[in-house]
């Protein structure tokens, strides 16, 4: 098994201007999405944590890309999803960590 949670201690948790901050000594953040007013906006905490993801290059190859940092959701507010169950949602974007 090659999860584990970002320290408090990385680069990422520290300083007024992270994407996390350390609370309770783990490393957590908070995200909102969406346009909907504040407080019924789409909203999503959890923890930082290092993983190992392998991806598809094409039906024979694959690459693994060890140790990628990514949100591990634990708490989710106003994101409706059937039966009121999520599970295994990846969202990338180009951002170092956007």
């Amino acid at each position: 098994m090659s999860y584990s949670k970002l320290p408090c201690t990385h680069e990422l948790c520290q300083g007024e201007n992270s994407w996390f901050r350390c609370h309770n000594n783990e490393c957590v953040y908070c995200t909102r999405y969406g346009a909907r007013s504040w407080p019924n906006s789409l909203r999503t905490k959890g923890v930082a944590s290092f993983e190992a993801f392998q991806f598809p290059i094409d039906t024979v190859h694959t690459t693994m890309i060890n140790d990628m940092i990514f949100r591990h959701s634990n708490d989710n507010l106003n994101i409706d999803f059937a039966n009121g169950q999520i599970s295994r949602i990846l969202g990338l974007s180009r951002d170092q960590m956007g």
